[in-house]
């Protein structure tokens, strides 16, 4: 059938031949459900702790029936069959998981024993659902997520010991304790609060005061913590452990170091759309002297009930395995950031908040002397933390960035250029170009939210005279929106949010293009073009996303591999017919180190200066492989070139020392890059560079000014 879909590059609903179940494929495709199945750490401890679940209930004459809530593969389930179990009743909400989680339980011959059951939990009856035949005396499920409830754990849990659990059932894991420590990092406060001082020279842009007092909003902010180099972040205080969820009761695991607890089966009566916030503080003490900007979070899960199997998420300083620390993606840390900076010295002590409802968690930090009298989650009320997101403020706080752009628009400004128009989504832009000289500038800003505030700022940058908000879409402005404005610039960073990858703010190409049909026929385009660039890489664990699992503890897991690459191939934005890949995906590079196997090369330049191309444009060569390593992907992005000289990237820069060809790439933060994954992962050795002939990456790469849309293939070439 056709549908139409949005295609973020021309900006417009374009017509595209799917089936009926492309929504679920799609949803299949980009699941974690792999992350979390190749993860070794994980599924041992799982295994462990229900193998001593059964043995304990054994122990005490009871035959043992299991219930797994979201089962997934229905891997837990066949687990706890293979220690002892008598049966297990395994539910999945998700229909063609479900599906083939029952197939994957008959094809490891314990079809008899596991009934998968095709709901949520909450759905599941004794009286209706013949399968459940009675209540469950063995508890395993894998519910969490990175802030360890907000996936409804704790509703879910309660719903489960209220209706389908024994009064003494076993639950592995058998508890989780959330940890939190207080840090200081200019890195990470960048991407929460605007430093009007990063964005003009010697000419800083005025902030509403609401903005600098806002809270911001309650959510975590997920994030590979390790990957900040060590003086990017300072910590300020030991880990506190917060708040403790006993999720089944007799545990003997009691963590001595935590006094504040919550009983799953105490509470199991709570009802289930109870939106009380519950508030938890722990005392602890400052170690060092300095700016306390927020706090990072993490949990552990003891996975038996003696508390010896612990699983953590701790970042590598506090982890007890250091730098040698499970991977994963699934869960992470996260942070959380003060209303305000607080200037700490050495000894101080001081109180962590940590409030929690049914599905979020958010914390606070103040001097133990200060009555904390609010509990209510916090909310943006300037406007700016809802319009732009974490890494847009990032990368508005981009020092290199934004002096480049002032730079281009000085420039401008003194080779007799005056009056322009912004295209670009929540732009400071307009902001920059008036304070730098421009006597008139249109901006197109159709988002009524960011109106309000930008407002706010044009009043108190004195510059509302200049500058003239057009709210409608870029390809809706006709020739009276801007005859009166006689545009010579039109100018744009270009950021749209309605961008998943970085080609796809090639929008601003159409956009401009159209605009100048409008303008004098010798307006001036900034960016003025762009590159596409490549290099190709070996991940360290990013790969993982994508390889099979096969056999996962000794189960054959094979039929989920086959369901995932099948909807993967399907959907991807790669052509599957001929291109080596396995999927096209953006990824915040920066959080999964990679290593360079090619010098960077370019894929294709865009000329913005000129008239959409009515043809395809194409574009194929080759990259020579210069160091040893797997072949897993290619990362991709775009290159703005504001000028011959001055150019902005949305991908890789060079390292402190000046160098870009290192071991460890320096991605920037603020912009996901382009992942292309090949299907088949190869091993380059030293041999085969040492070729006279030696191997390549050949690429073929072509774009479709109609649809907007840019395929790839890249193939290695062995000599």
């Amino acid at each position: 059938m056709f549908l139409q879909r949005f295609s973020p590059t021309t900006g417009k609903m374009e017509w595209v031949k799917e089936d009926k179940d492309y929504d679920m494929r799609n949803e299949i495709a980009r699941s974690s459900y792999a992350d979390m199945l190749h993860e070794d750490e994980r599924n041992k401890m799982y295994y462990q702790a229900t193998k001593q679940a059964v043995k304990n209930l054994k122990a005490a004459g009871k035959k043992i029936h299991m219930l797994d809530i979201g089962t997934g593969t229905g891997l837990l389930a066949m687990m706890a069959v293979r220690s002892g179990a008598d049966g297990a009743t395994a539910c999945e909400a998700f229909e063609p998981i479900a599906k083939v989680a029952g197939e994957i339980t008959k094809k490891n011959g314990f079809g008899d024993k596991i009934s998968v059951i095709g709901k949520r939990s909450t759905e599941l009856s004794l009286e209706e659902d013949g399968n459940l035949q009675s209540r469950a005396n063995l508890l395993v499920t894998e519910l969490w997520d990175t802030e360890l409830i907000g996936e409804g754990a704790l509703p879910t849990l309660r719903d489960a010991c209220r209706r389908l659990l024994e009064p003494e059932f076993i639950s592995v894991p058998a508890a989780g304790t959330i940890y939190a420590q207080v840090v200081g990092s200019n890195a990470l406060w960048s991407m929460h609060q605007l430093n009007p001082q990063q964005m003009l020279d010697n000419q800083d842009i005025t902030l509403p005061v609401d903005m600098e007092d806002c809270r911001g909003t309650a959510s975590g902010f997920d994030i590979h913590v390790d990957e900040l180099s060590n003086d990017e972040i300072h910590i300020f205080t030991s880990p506190v452990p917060v708040v403790r969820f006993e999720f089944c009761s007799g545990s003997q695991s009691k963590n001595p170091h935590c006094t504040n607890r919550v009983s799953i089966p105490e509470t199991k009566d709570r009802a289930d759309d109870d939106k009380t916030v519950s508030h938890h503080c722990v005392e602890t003490s400052v170690t060092q002297t300095g700016p306390v900007h927020g706090v990072v979070m993490w949990w552990s899960l003891d996975m038996d009930m003696d508390g010896k199997i612990i699983l953590t998420t701790a970042p590598c300083w506090v982890h007890p395995d250091g730098d040698k620390r499970q991977w994963r993606d699934h869960w992470m840390q996260a942070v959380y950031f003060l209303k305000t900076p607080l200037v700490m010295q050495e000894g101080d002590k001081i109180n962590v908040h940590c409030y929690h409802d049914d599905y979020s968690v958010w914390f606070d930090v103040t001097p133990v002397k200060r009555i904390l009298t609010t509990v209510d989650r916090p909310l943006c009320t300037c406007g700016a933390h809802v319009t732009w997101s974490r890494h847009r403020f990032a990368m508005l706080n981009d020092r290199q960035r934004s002096q480049a752009f002032t730079k281009a628009l000085k420039q401008l400004v003194a080779e007799g250029f005056s009056r322009c128009l912004c295209i670009s989504d929540g732009s400071l832009l307009p902001i920059m170009a008036a304070k730098l000289g421009f006597e008139k500038v249109n901006t197109v800003e159709s988002s009524v939210l960011f109106q309000k505030f930008f407002r706010k700022i044009m009043d108190l940058n004195g510059v509302a005279d200049k500058i003239e908000i057009l709210s409608q879409e870029e390809s809706d402005l006709q020739v009276k929106d801007l005859s009166t404005v006689q545009v010579d610039v039109i100018c744009g960073e270009p950021f749209f949010t309605s961008g998943l990858f970085p080609w796809h703010n090639l929008y601003f190409w159409y956009a401009a293009a159209s605009a100048a049909r409008m303008s004098k026929p010798t307006v001036k385009i900034l960016p003025k073009g762009a590159t596409l660039k490549a290099i190709v890489v070996e991940f360290d664990d990013l790969w993982k996303f994508h390889a099979p699992v096969n056999i996962v503890e000794g189960f054959d897991i094979s039929l989920f591999d086959k369901l995932i690459e099948g909807s993967k191939i399907t959907n991807e934005e790669i052509n599957s017919e001929s291109s080596d890949g396995i999927a096209l995906e953006p990824h915040h590079l920066w959080e999964y180190p990679s290593h360079a196997l090619t010098n960077e090369f370019t894929l294709m330049e865009f000329d913005f200066t000129s008239n959409i191309p009515s043809q395809k444009m194409a574009s194929e060569g080759k990259a020579k492989l210069t160091r040893p390593g797997t072949f897993h992907g290619v990362a991709i992005w775009m290159d703005f070139h504001l000028t011959d000289k001055l150019t902005v990237t949305t991908g890789l820069q060079p390292n402190q020392d000046g160098a870009l060809e290192v071991s460890k790439l320096n991605w920037v933060r603020h912009t996901k890059q382009g992942v292309y994954f090949v299907k088949s992962p190869t091993k380059i050795q030293d041999s085969t560079l040492a070729n006279e002939n030696a191997s390549c990456i050949s690429y073929d790469v072509s774009f479709e000014p109609c649809t907007g849309e840019i395929d790839f293939n890249f193939q290695l070439k062995i000599s």
